[in-house]
């Protein structure tokens, strides 16, 4: 062998013992690496929490009561049947806030729609509360409405009305932007989530209320839930109901919109007022499970720690909505709960009896107050404040009347408490710290009845997490 190829082949050698050794030291590497426990590498996630600026409070009114087709030759117009009376306040020292007016020319009448705006100082939220009522008694609306002034929202939902002959029910959609909003109506009823026809693409002008009635909207069913979703704008959804009873009308309302769906929802101050007529339930719950199966727990609770609490467990088939009568209930206030595992929206219908003269109230879910809460009561008889506590801690709360008394009440961990309140008026509720205070004004005198749920101030600019 030459010299010159003895050196190719001991290159060549040495390459592959060379590569080979390589291959099984990396081989030995991946084998001890996967055996042998991995080093952890504890590095904390930057977290940046940052407030954005406090927006504009927006309170938007349902307007006037409204009376439909009063005359045969013009059964779908809508007409003002009477105006409301308003009760409008910010917290002492801010400034007053502005006001503007909604246009509806759907309505006969020049119907007075307020809205109310109010700008924040610096980047403190601006806090406003607002409330209107009404009283009618005519040949063919009679009752007492209350109703809160409300923040416009991308999505609500109505858990009310009905097609049953007799039933007057208008769909309120309020828009106080400035720019056009577009609205689609999903109904929810015996066959489940269903899209009428012309419900997609609803237009609302800028500045405009639009009115629909109910029947509508949500063809023949009897137990309606309507989610109403806005895109362009947020919009302010309420229900007007009114009812005749052959020829003899029987009651009045108007109810806000459910915010969202939750596994609990608190009904704080629903009262028995009256017996019904014997065969015809007082109290009815309406719930509804948008997107599964689940079984609802109803729980109606007497205040004051009173015994005789009333629950029954029902089971819900997604996109169904279902009603639970509460029987037997005595004369009085209760605090209505409703648990599920899923999400479910309710609210709760109870009349006075259906006698002429009587009248009926739709009460929807108080949301969980923060610390403090500003609360407008409009004017109506013998109004109460229900202070519902869902924690787990008693709770100590301040109700302070704008310029007036102060009074501290104590609400035992899943108890109630109640206060009474001076129609058209203002007041702080200050929960002291509590994690499940809820509350709701309750209105009830000959001939009336309504209920109105406290909201916390919507425009509190809520701190924001940011990992970067």
């Amino acid at each position: 062998m030459s010299t010159s190829r003895w050196f190719r082949w001991a290159a060549t050698g040495t390459r592959t013992l060379i590569g080979t050794a390589v291959a099984v030291g990396f081989t030995a590497l991946v084998v001890t690496g996967i055996s042998a426990p991995w080093p952890v590498v504890d590095l904390p996630v930057p977290v940046v929490e940052t407030r954005p600026d406090a927006a504009d409070t927006v309170a938007v009114c349902s307007g006037p009561v409204l009376a439909l087709g009063r005359t045969a030759e013009e059964a779908g117009l809508i007409s003002v049947a009477q105006e409301a009376d308003l009760t409008v306040g910010v917290p002492e020292g801010n400034p007053q806030p502005s006001d503007g007016e909604l246009a509806s020319p759907q309505v006969d009448g020049d119907p007075e729609v307020p809205f109310f705006v109010a700008t924040p100082v610096g980047n403190e939220v601006a806090v406003l509360s607002a409330a209107s009522s009404a009283e009618v008694e005519e040949p063919d609306l009679v009752g007492f409405a209350a109703a809160a002034c409300r923040p416009p929202l991308l999505e609500s939902w109505i858990v009310g009305g009905t097609t049953t002959t007799g039933a007057s029910d208008i769909l309120l959609l309020s828009n106080p932007g400035a720019v056009t909003a577009s609205v689609q109506l999903t109904v929810y009823g015996a066959e489940g989530p269903q899209m009428p026809p012309g419900a997609a693409g609803i237009t609302v002008p800028a500045e405009s209320q639009l009115a629909l009635p109910i029947a509508a909207v949500a063809g023949g069913e009897e137990r309606p839930v309507v989610r109403v979703t806005a895109t362009g704008a947020p919009i302010s959804a309420s229900l007007q109901s009114s009812i005749v009873r052959t020829l003899i009308p029987g009651g009045l309302d108007v109810q806000g919109a459910v915010a969202s769906a939750e596994t609990v929802q608190v009904l704080a101050g629903v009262t028995v007022a009256g017996e019904p007529t014997a065969g015809t339930a007082a109290t009815i719950v309406r719930v509804l499970a948008p997107t599964s199966d689940t079984e609802v727990t109803v729980t109606a609770s007497p205040l004051g720690g009173e015994p005789g609490a009333t629950s029954t467990t029902v089971p819900l088939t997604a996109g169904i909505p279902a009603e639970v009568e509460l029987a037997d209930l005595d004369e009085g206030a209760y605090v209505v709960s409703i648990e599920a595992e899923e999400p479910v929206v309710a609210a709760t219908w109870q009349t006075a009896g259906t006698d002429a003269g009587s009248d009926f109230a739709w009460f929807t879910p108080s949301p969980v107050l923060r610390d403090e809460t500003l609360l407008a009561v409009p004017a109506g008889p013998s109004p109460r404040l229900t202070l519902a506590n869902r924690g787990s801690e008693n709770a100590s709360v301040v109700v302070r009347e704008s310029g007036g008394q102060e009074q501290e009440v104590a609400v035992d961990a899943g108890g109630a408490a109640e206060v009474v309140l001076r129609p058209d008026a203002l007041y702080t509720i200050d929960s002291g710290g509590a994690d499940g205070l809820s509350a709701g004004v309750t209105f009830v005198g000959p001939g009336a009845l309504a209920g109105v749920p406290v909201w916390p101030a919507d425009a509190a600019a809520q701190p924001v997490t940011v990992y970067p």
